[in-house]
C-alpha cells in the first residue's frame, strides 16, 4: 500500500496529493462534457459550424504558453505551493463566473429578449473559453501534482519504492475518472442542467485543493523535522 512505501508523515503525504490528483480529475469529467455540450449546441454555442472545434483545439497550446509564462513567474516569487493553490484558483474561478453567466444567458435566450444575438455572441465567447481554458488548466495542474509525488520518490532514494506507489496512485486518478464520467449521464437525468455541472465541478475542485494543502503542510513537517534532526546531530 501507499503507506507500507512511505510510513509516516510522508505517506500522508503521499496520500494526500494523490487524493488531490485524483479529485481533480474527477473534476475535468465532470466539467468535460458539460463544456462539449453547450460548445456544440445550437442554443449556446457553435451548433454545426465544424470550423470551430478545430479552431478551439488550435487555440489550447497558446493559451497553455500564456498560463505557464504566469505559473513559471508565480513558481519564481512565491512557489510551488502557492502556485498549485492558485492554478486550482483559477481553474474554480473560471468555471463558477461562467456557470453563472451561462445560466443567466440561456434564460434569456429562452425568453426571447430583445438582446438574444447578444447573448448567443457572448455565449459563445464563453464556452469557447471554458473549453481552451479548462484543457489547458487541467494538464498544468496534473503536472505539478505528479511534481510532488516525484519528489517524495526521489527523497526516498529507491527506484523500487517509486515503482511501487506510481500504479496505484494512476489507477485511483483512473476510477475516480471514470466514475465521475460514467455519473454525469445520472446527474443530469437527476434535473441538473449543464451549468450546475461546472458547479459541482469546481466545487470538486476545491476538495482537490484541500487535499493538495494538506500534502504540502506535511511534507513541509518532514522537512523540518529532517533539518532539527540534522542540526542536533551537529
Amino acid at each position: 500500500s501507499l503507506n507500507q512505501s512511505f510510513p509516516g508523515p510522508r505517506g500522508n503525504a503521499l496520500v494526500g496529493m494523490a487524493a488531490a490528483s485524483a479529485l481533480h480529475f474527477a473534476a475535468f469529467e465532470c466539467a468535460r462534457p458539460a463544456i462539449l455540450a453547450m460548445f456544440s449546441s445550437q442554443r449556446m454555442g457553435f451548433g454545426e459550424d465544424d470550423a470551430a472545434m478545430p479552431f478551439a483545439t488550435g487555440c489550447i497550446s497558446p493559451f497553455s504558453i500564456v498560463l505557464l509564462w504566469f505559473y513559471s513567474r508565480i513558481l519564481q516569487e512565491h512557489g510551488p505551493r502557492v502556485a498549485l493553490l492558485r492554478s486550482a484558483l483559477l481553474s474554480m474561478g473560471i468555471l463558477t463566473i461562467g456557470g453563472f453567466y451561462l445560466t443567466y444567458a440561456e434564460s434569456k435566450i429562452r425568453q426571447g429578449n430583445l438582446f438574444s444575438p447578444y447573448f448567443l455572441f457572448s455565449t459563445r465567447l464563453c464556452t469557447f473559453f471554458l473549453f481552451i481554458s479548462q484543457n489547458s488548466l487541467v494538464h498544468l495542474i496534473f503536472t505539478q501534482h505528479w511534481a510532488f509525488l516525484g519528489s517524495l520518490g526521489q527523497q526516498k532514494g529507491s527506484k523500487d519504492t517509486a515503482s511501487a506507489w506510481i500504479a496505484p496512485v494512476a489507477g485511483i486518478g483512473s476510477v475516480f475518472s471514470t466514475l465521475a464520467a460514467s455519473s454525469v449521464k445520472k446527474l443530469t437525468d437527476a434535473s441538473l442542467s449543464l451549468p450546475d455541472l461546472l458547479f459541482l465541478a469546481a466545487f470538486i475542485l476545491a476538495g482537490s485543493a484541500g487535499a493538495a494543502e494538506f500534502a504540502y503542510t506535511t511534507a513541509e513537517k518532514v522537512r523540518w523535522n529532517n533539518m532539527t534532526r540534522s542540526i542536533i546531530r551537529l
